[in-house]
């Protein structure tokens, strides 16, 4: 019943409603009503007031309002460690800021922001929150006083599909310390001897083993995945695996058996050799009581994971029932756990590590035992890895966009030797390597080890995966309505229909979303951050990409896959590339790997000197170089019109000059898309081919730099409309000022990728529809048709 009630509460914490203080009133009062008349009430129906009761406790939490990130700058801040992370490439510290200023301005970083602006000189935009410094160790506890530099971590806002779900945590902002910590408050004791602990079992680890075994092992022990070399890391991911690393209830869990069975085992020899002592002690109660603050000296030590805590915290509750003389009962304790995390910890309600886990739990302690006999141990480890999977699988989807099918037979094969083998040979060796004796494991653990890693490889690759493509709001309901008939003890005759029903349904929204892509021609300019990429999606079906965004952080694998896998495409028609710069085809190596790519176009030939060029001779694709041939191509019902750099044009010697710039012709309208072609390319084409440059839409060029869109230029595009593909904030301050202006006087609304997001324009017989990635459709221009202002006269007068 205790489960029903935490349940209730967290439904109402998650439910994007609230009634005030009127909810905890009313709560209060239902509590005090049946605490004085509901003893007529039959002990099993308790739960109905009780649930009630933190229904409406739930429903009065406080408004969300969510911290704004500050803008990059330099700060001065008082904050609290919250905890310390250990990688490859050193050590980093999550705090929470209590109070700061921005140096030089003396603005404080409040909850809220002072002064909002959209547009211009950067306002006083306070931030009390969490952050990330990195190069920095400090023991979790720490309050300090530090000067440091601070940027946002933001997320990339692009248009949806219909029924999308978005429930990716949002980033925290992120920097480094600039001068010397000055230490406020020391943590305690406790903090301290855990953090020492941890450095020497850290250290240890580190000294007896290989680093592919030593990153393994701190990450199992320590809860220090950063410290995993990536292939691995990636390998354990792509097979289904990557739980197996964080440290949760399966680590805590072997950790507590093994305790308990040494101190069971401790207690029988006692009493075997005849102490007196242990004939007048219940042992088990005993040894629960001695293994309950192991077990919680443990989920500390190994990093203080809100997966561990969760674990450790319902271990030491059934615990401390046993110790106490009472049977615990797994259902209740997983509602107590819930009960207590909500009120103490209510921020604990929101993230995917609780859902995740509370809904293993939930299918592990519902499985029914399979009979005894010789399999009975594969048996079980079968339902575990079955029940487990099909319980996550939805909300892993709604959560991470994507789940390998292969991670079922990968967990039914490798989970076994993770949970008999690998977890307690890292743990046996961490505790004798502390005392010097990792010697007589260190060789077993890195054969465990290496053979853990190798299967895990052999899960990996191509042929293994079948990714499926992110669910919208109808499909994530249907998958948990089939998780739940999979799960529940029932006939396969009966669940059969109901399991079919889902499956129509399913397929019913997927025929929609394919009907919604295939409605309209779709051009949309992608949120990249400071960089640039478009995507042309064709009512027939064919796809055009321009340009890839960065590599570092990779826009590629981050929104341009994830973006074409939402609508659901699986090979890249065309891509093109305006120039070999990373911030417009860093992320086509990522991309490449996702996406077939059967053409590409680039401005010159490859040179190896770049990461395009010799990506591109990687490739073996089909290509065609601008500078050797501009003839216009037909790809489904859109025309392609190559502009420079073409045969017989001046090259400049320049990346950006020298851009490919080319307009797109479809459904009436035109598109023109420059690269970052500056003033000198402006004026050789507004000269050279004014018609052709004409076009209803304009990707302004270099990002709205004032290096670009020229008088000149703007007069013989005559755009209605420009999109501005730059970062937020810009390090170059793009898009610029006079820019915007100049663009606006020539007649064209203007839309930036930091202001709205990504930018889709729909292409249909009814007119033209935009739809920004913020939910805003704002009014359009009424774009002229493209056969009043034929091309083709004045591109061949050009040429």
């Amino acid at each position: 019943m205790l489960l029903l009630v935490a349940i209730a509460y967290a439904a109402a914490i998650l439910i994007p409603f609230r009634i005030g203080a009127l909810g905890a009133l009313i709560a209060i009062a239902v509590g005090s009503f049946f605490l004085s008349f509901g003893g007529a009430l039959r002990a099993r129906l308790w739960f109905i007031p009780l649930a009630l009761a933190a229904l409406l406790a739930g429903f009065s939490k406080a408004p969300e309002k969510p911290p704004a990130p500050p803008p990059n700058g330099l700060y001065r801040i008082e904050a609290e460690v919250l905890s310390v992370r250990f990688a490859e490439s050193g050590p980093s510290v999550e705090i929470e800021i209590l109070h700061g200023e921005e140096l030089g301005k003396g603005s404080r970083l409040e909850q809220e922001p002072k002064r909002k602006q959209a547009h211009g000189p950067r306002g006083e935009i306070g931030y009390r929150g969490r952050a990330r410094l990195y190069d920095l160790e400090l023991i979790p506890g720490t309050r300090f006083l530090a000067a440091v530099e601070l940027k946002p971590s933001r997320r990339q806002i692009n248009p949806s599909i219909p029924f999308e779900v978005e429930l990716a945590p949002k980033p925290i902002p992120w920097g480094r310390a600039i001068a010397s910590v000055v230490v406020l408050d020391t943590p305690s004791w406790m903090r301290r001897t855990v953090h020492a602990v941890r450095a020497s079992i850290r250290h240890a680890l580190i000294e007896s083993l290989s680093p592919r075994a030593s990153g393994l092992a701190r990450s199992l022990v320590l809860g220090e995945g950063g410290a995993l070399d990536d292939s691995i890391r990636d390998a354990l991911r792509s097979a289904g695996l990557a739980h197996v690393l964080a440290v949760s209830g399966l680590h805590v869990g072997i950790a507590a058996g093994i305790v308990y069975a040494l101190i069971s085992i401790l207690l029988w020899a006692g009493q075997a050799v005849g102490h007196g002592y242990s004939l007048f002690l219940d042992k088990k109660r005993v040894v629960a009581g001695i293994s309950l603050p192991v077990v919680l000296a443990f989920t500390e030590i190994a990093g203080g994971a809100p997966s561990a805590k969760r674990a450790g915290f319902m271990l030491a509750l059934a615990l401390a029932c046993r110790a106490a003389g009472r049977q615990p009962n797994a259902l209740r304790t997983l509602g107590a756990a819930l009960i207590i995390f909500a009120l103490f910890t209510p921020e604990e309600l929101v993230r995917p590590g609780l859902h995740l886990s509370m809904l293993a739990t939930l299918s592990i302690l519902t499985m029914r035992a399979p009979p005894s006999g010789t399999f009975r141990a594969l048996a079980i480890s079968w339902q575990l890895s079955y029940r487990t999977t099909i319980a996550t699988a939805p909300l892993i989807l709604a959560y991470f966009a994507s789940i390998p099918a292969v991670g079922i037979i990968a967990n039914l094969v490798l989970l076994p030797i993770a949970s008999f083998a690998l977890i307690p040979a890292a743990l046996l060796h961490a505790a004798l390597s502390v005392f010097g004796a990792g010697g007589f494991t260190a060789k077993a653990f890195e054969v465990i080890a290496g053979a853990f890693i190798a299967g895990s490889e052999a899960f990996e690759g191509s042929r293994f995966e079948l990714m499926p493509p992110p669910p919208n709001l109808p499909q994530l309901v249907s998958l948990g309505v089939a998780a739940f008939l999979l799960l529940m003890p029932i006939r396969w005759r009966t669940r059969m229909p109901s399991l079919l029903a889902v499956c129509l349904l399913i397929a019913a929204a997927e025929l929609h979303l394919a009907h919604h892509a295939r409605s309209a021609h779709r051009f949309t300019v992608l949120d990249v951050g400071q960089g640039s990429a478009a995507v042309l999606e064709l009512k027939t079906g064919e796809l055009l990409v321009f340009d890839a965004g960065m590599n570092e952080p990779d826009m590629g694998e981050r929104v341009i896959r994830a973006f074409l896998r939402k609508r659901r495409h699986r090979t890249i028609d065309l891509f093109v590339g305006s120039h070999a710069h990373p911030d417009h085809v860093g992320g086509l190596e990522s991309l490449a790997r996702s996406f077939p790519i059967r053409e590409l176009w680039a401005p010159k030939p490859p040179d190896a000197s770049n990461a395009f060029g010799r990506l591109r001779e990687e490739l073996r694709i089909k290509e065609r170089i601008a500078i050797e041939g501009c003839e216009p191509k037909r790809v489904g019902e859109a025309s392609l019109v190559p502009l420079a750099p073409c045969p017989g044009d001046a090259l400049f010697g320049d990346e950006n000059e020298d851009s490919l710039v080319v307009r797109v012709d479809i459904g009436g309208h035109s598109i023109l898309l420059p690269g970052d072609i500056e003033a000198r390319r402006e004026r050789t084409l507004a000269e050279a081919m004014p018609d052709a440059l004409r076009a209803d839409v304009l990707i302004a060029a270099h990002h709205g730099s004032r290096t670009s869109s020229t008088e000149e230029f703007l007069t013989a595009v005559q755009p209605k409309l420009a999109l501005i593909s730059a970062g937020r904030p810009s390090p170059f301050g793009h898009p610029h000022r006079d820019v915007v202006e100049r663009l606006v006087s020539h007649g064209a609304e203007v839309l930036t990728t930091p202001t709205d997001g990504g930018v889709t324009i729909a292409f249909t017989e009814a007119g033209v529809a935009i739809e920004t990635g913020r939910g805003l459709v704002p009014s359009y221009p009424k774009m002229r048709s493209a056969e009043a202002q034929p091309r083709t006269k004045g591109l061949n007068a050009a040429r």
